[in-house]
């Protein structure tokens, strides 16, 4: 009777093990290891969730895409540790400007992309504004040198009919403009027409 319950004792510790196993590579597979944040796969995938929610319902959805100024020049003057640490500060930075509903995720590199779920394209620009002016005047610390840092900032709303990939890409090509525009700053990617035709009367 004893060896029957110290058997089911570890069958049941072995369970406990093996899913806490499988919940810390889960939690691995849509985590960037640096920051935390999610990851560019979980992102994307969230994203087209939050895209047939909105098929479905109609309600708004916008994204933010921001990319860290001259970060090669941060790398090159005081090294990929102070890099590091600069994109924690502002993964932290943005992560707390935003609801817990919103996505956020490292989108590669020096890049992050925000999911707005039920925001229209001009609360996104505020949000993105909060976090443009919160990491302007916050500096960073490393190694008892303070390193400021700022970001460039693209918004684009999505809606029924868009293609998801195509308003990041699009979100892409005004984060150009606001770099072109000197930096430090928030552009909006222009409006597409819908593809379908338009409804014809019966």
């Amino acid at each position: 009777l004893k060896l029957g319950i110290y058997q089911r004792f570890k069958a049941s510790r072995l369970t406990d093990s093996l899913a806490t196993a499988m919940k810390t590579i889960e939690a691995m597979a849509k985590t960037d290891s640096l920051t935390n944040l999610y990851n560019r796969r979980y992102g994307l995938e969230q994203l087209e969730k939050e895209h047939t929610r909105q098929k479905r319902h109609g309600d708004d959805l916008s994204i933010i895409l921001f990319d860290l100024d001259y970060f090669k020049n941060i790398n090159d003057s005081h090294g990929h540790a102070a890099g590091d640490k600069i994109l924690k500060h502002v993964s932290h930075l943005a992560s707390s400007q935003l609801r817990k509903e919103d996505i956020l995720c490292r989108y590669g590199g020096e890049e992050f992309l925000i999911v707005l779920p039920q925001t229209s394209l001009d609360n996104t620009g505020k949000t993105a504004e909060r976090i443009r002016y919160s990491l302007e005047k916050t500096v960073c610390t490393y190694s008892d040198v303070e390193i400021p840092a700022t970001a460039s900032f693209a918004t684009a709303s999505i809606h029924e009919t868009d293609n998801p990939l195509q308003r990041i890409d699009a979100a892409d090509k005004a984060l150009d403009a606001a770099k072109e525009s000197g930096r430090n700053c928030v552009c909006v990617a222009p409006e597409i027409q819908s593809d379908l035709p338009e409804p014809h009367e019966t």
